[in-house]
């Protein structure tokens, strides 16, 4: 051992330093809570251990000391913002971990203290400055995956503040404006993510676009043009649709983002081992970027490669997090001790007694998010909390022009609006899409000062917290992990924005008990598990194999849904990989119980059956449906009447009270209500008109009005009323609607197209998929216009709609000058995508 491993092998447990560290982060929760400050250490000592710590190269603790290095000179600088010496560490130590964004956010040129320092730092400087960017500079670590992305595949993990999609853009703009003619596909898990990615995107690439002949897609059924080439923001599902749409597509780069959803218990995982499986052997290059995980190799398996040399795991965070707990049933206050790992009482002259007043003291002009484990929770909390502000004197101008389009586009009297007024808001999947991202437009530049939100933010939306509250360690029903729990924590604080955040996690309900806190707070996040490898138990695979050997169509009983689902996608992925001799993964891992008399029989047996790569169906349904095709089309008009007798058809073939018998399947009184929507959604109607009417339906019969599942009262038209329909409605429309839905009509779609042709004439997934059944609007949505601005574009086409001579829809310059926030958005993004849609 040398003198560098002697000192550094054991420094964090240095009794001297670990006071040290406690007081400091004592005395920042002091002047946090309680609005003061009384920093009791030898100051010198502070520095001199902060600086050891910065220059540790110790090979397995490395990152654990520079990280306390940050943690502590953080707070130091903000305690002492006037001390020479302090500020001179903070930028030194910044330099030391080579994190030259921090020292551009805090403005500091860093002092070196001789030439061959200089030098060497300027050279460092220089191999981490961005590519075509004069002074902007990747963290070693993203430099190191930005050189991993030149490579064939890799698999990567960080912590939430290393700007993992961030690399990937900058990545695909180099090579663009390199002029390499390739398709590029990020997969994102959510649908809430695509927006956000594309947008950033369009900001980065802009008039490139155009330049290099790119277009960025996030539907399988956007405007396509021969040589041009594409990057594309999808989800695992839409990314299968348009394999299966484009089955010669050529993609180059694939880019997994989130890739520790494949580990998830969520049967949507499984949609990540089909798609991956259709493009490894066209040798598209492959990128996993996942949470900090340890073991991120795990996603290499399902490329079938030698993992050496080709993941990571970093762990040195540009960002530090400060973590208290507040037992507000006890009234007693926590920090956490990173140093120590546990939670430390802080005697606090204010007592904090409950969410608001917390809210009220120390998110006083802050940005803050509320974490709620359900979207009905995130509307009743941020409803508390209006309740205890005062009104702003004067609405900011932008804040108005989001009230009035949630005024035309949702309801006069929907609760945000209120909130709105007071510079706060709820941010709930439900809500259109263009509501959700000016609401997240006006949080970044600090109009929106807090939110509440539900699991969007571990998903990855990027906004930025001063403090991130944390009411609830469940999402939904389920408890966290710990990858989402330190992913959650992750979201305090963003290296665009500042160097640090706060996170209070306060014990409102039941499952924010301390000691679970601890063992959250503590917990190392456990290596993690192909989702299959989770389901497929030895016995589990046997049960497959002779179920499909048998020519059974569903497998047995399982002990959850998820669990049912998860298997019949797996079983629809086997069955076609036997059938087409398809060595995949999911095959491999049937391999050694899977006999050869076995697979002959499953071939024999299921020799008529048509090899299909979708895998949202069972068996047992997609075969019902494959009998049934050829005597059902669409009917010619989309009446009420006509929507409910194919609804009901639907039923029947694809046995929703067997498969969706908590939703579509559960009363036929039910269907009826979401036929009614349905009717409604594809003949155009706006989501305002739908929940106008469902208001005037629950007035007329004097409905009986259900809050969380429990009975409120008979309708009566207060404002409460009012948004408790509102709210479902927009949740109908999300989930049956747009999700469920749409993809059993996507189904019936494509196995019409097998024998009628490409195109069918009046094709109800499509008209489901784009709210319309007018095909004008449809064109302007393919374009990427939103459902909302086609059908305001559509009532004005006088004004702004012509053809050309070639008979193309052309868009007038005129349309350039509206005002509304939301249209000229939306204009901004087309007219870089599609720049010759727009003509003088």
């Amino acid at each position: 051992m040398n003198l560098g491993e002697e000192i550094y092998n054991d420094l964090e447990k240095n009794a001297y330093l670990i006071k040290i560290y406690n007081e400091i982060i004592k005395s920042y929760s002091h002047f946090l809570l309680d609005k003061e400050i009384n920093l009791e250490i030898n100051l010198r000592h502070g520095c001199q251990f902060i600086d050891l710590l910065s220059k540790s190269n110790h090979k397995i603790k490395e990152s654990l000391h520079k990280n306390l290095a940050q943690e502590m000179v953080i707070l130091l600088e903000l305690l002492k913002p006037n001390d020479v010496r302090v500020k001179h560490l903070f930028s030194s130590v910044l330099a030391n971990l080579n994190n030259f964004i921090g020292m551009q956010i805090k403005g500091y040129n860093y002092k070196y203290s001789d030439f061959y320092e200089e030098v060497y730092f300027n050279n460092v400087k220089k191999i981490l400055r961005i590519p075509l960017e004069k002074n902007k500079y990747f963290l070693e670590s993203q430099k190191e995956v930005f050189e991993k992305f030149k490579s064939n595949y890799f698999s990567y993990s960080g912590p939430t503040s290393m700007g993992k999609s961030f690399i990937m853009r900058i990545f695909i703009k180099e090579r663009i404006i390199k002029n390499y003619k390739e398709n590029y596909v990020i997969l994102v898990p959510t649908k809430a993510l695509i927006n956000e990615v594309k947008n950033k995107l369009i900001l980065d690439l802009n008039t490139l676009l155009e330049e290099k002949s790119y277009k960025i897609l996030t539907t399988a059924n956007q405007k396509k043009e021969e040589n041009k080439n594409y990057v594309y923001v999808l989800t695992p599902e839409r990314f299968l649709y348009l394999l299966i749409k484009n089955n010669n597509i050529n993609i180059n780069y694939l880019f997994i983002d989130e890739a520790h959803k494949i580990s998830s218990d969520d049967p949507r995982s499984i949609f990540y081992y089909k798609v991956i499986d259709m493009v490894v052997k066209n040798n598209t290059k492959i990128f996993f970027s996942s949470p900090n995980i340890p073991n991120p190799e795990i996603y290499l398996k399902l490329l079938n490669k030698n993992i050496e040399n080709n993941a990571k795991n970093y762990n040195y965070t540009p960002v530090n997090q400060y973590k208290f707990y507040l037992d507000i049933e006890n009234k007693k206050t926590y920090f956490y001790s990173t140093i120590e790992e546990k939670l430390i009482e802080i005697n606090l002259e204010k007592e904090y007694i409950n969410l608001i007043d917390l809210l009220l003291n120390v998110g006083k002009d802050k940005q803050n998010i509320v974490y709620c484990s359900s979207k009905n929770k995130a509307v009743k909390y941020a409803t508390e909390y209006l309740k205890k502000l005062p009104k702003e004197k004067e609405i900011d101008s932008e804040i108005n022009e989001l009230i009035k389009e949630i005024k035309r586009v949702i309801h006069e009297e929907c609760d945000l609006i209120e909130m709105l007024e007071k510079n706060i808001a709820f941010h709930v999947a439900y809500l259109p899409i263009s509501i959700k991202e000016e609401i997240e437009r006006l949080y970044r530049i600090g109009k929106i000062r807090t939110i509440f939100c539900t699991s969007t933010l571990i998903e990855g939306v990027n906004l930025p917290a001063d403090n991130l509250y944390i009411l609830s360690t469940k999402q939904g029903n389920k408890n966290m992990n710990s990858v989402d729990f330190k992913n959650l924590i992750g979201r305090a604080g963003r290296i665009e924005y500042n160097l640090y955040g706060n996170v209070f996690i306060v014990n409102l309900e039941k499952d924010v008990k301390k000691e679970k806190v601890k063992k959250l707070l503590n917990k190392q996040i456990e290596p993690q598990k192909l989702s299959i490898e989770k389901y497929l138990t030895p016995q589990i695979k046997k049960n497959i194999i002779k179920s499909l050997a048998d020519g059974e169509l569903e497998i047995e009983k399982l002990k959850n849904q998820n669990e049912v689902n998860c298997i019949r996608k797996i079983t629809n992925i086997l069955l076609k990989d036997i059938l087409s001799d398809n060595e995949s993964y999911i095959k491999r891992e049937f391999q050694s119980l899977l006999s050869k008399e076995q697979e002959i029989k499953i071939k024999a047996t299921f020799s008529e059956f048509e090899r299909d790569d979708d895998i949202n169906l069972s068996i047992y349904q997609l075969n019902n449906l494959k009998r049934e095709i050829l005597n059902k089309e669409y009917p010619l008009e989309i009446t009420y009447n006509e929507v409910l007798q194919f609804t009901k058809e639907l039923s029947k073939i694809y046995r929703w009270d067997i498969y969706e018998k908590n939703t579509l399947g559960k009363t036929e009184e039910i269907l009826k209500y979401y036929s009614v929507i349905l009717f409604k959604w594809m003949k155009g109607y706006g989501t305002k008109q739908i929940i106008q009417n469902a208001i005037d339906y629950n007035k007329q019969n004097k409905s009986i009005i259900y809050k969380n599942g429990t009975p409120v009262g008979e309708y009566d038209d207060s404002k409460e009323h009012k948004n408790i329909i509102i709210n479902k409605t927009l949740d109908d429309i999300e989930d049956i609607i747009l999700f469920r839905l749409s993809n059993y009509f996507l189904k019936f779609s494509l196995e019409k197209k097998k024998i009628n042709g490409e195109k069918l004439g009046n094709d109800w997934y499509e008209f489901i998929e784009y709210g319309t059944d007018n095909k004008l609007s449809i064109l302007l949505q393919e374009y990427g216009f939103s459902r909302e601005i086609a059908r305001y574009i559509k009532e004005e086409q006088k004004k702004y709609i012509f053809e050309d001579k070639t008979g193309k829809l052309r868009l007038r310059n005129t349309i350039l000058n509206n005002d509304n926030i939301f249209f000229k958005k939306e204009l901004e993004a087309i007219r870089y995508n599609y720049p010759e849609l727009f003509i003088n």
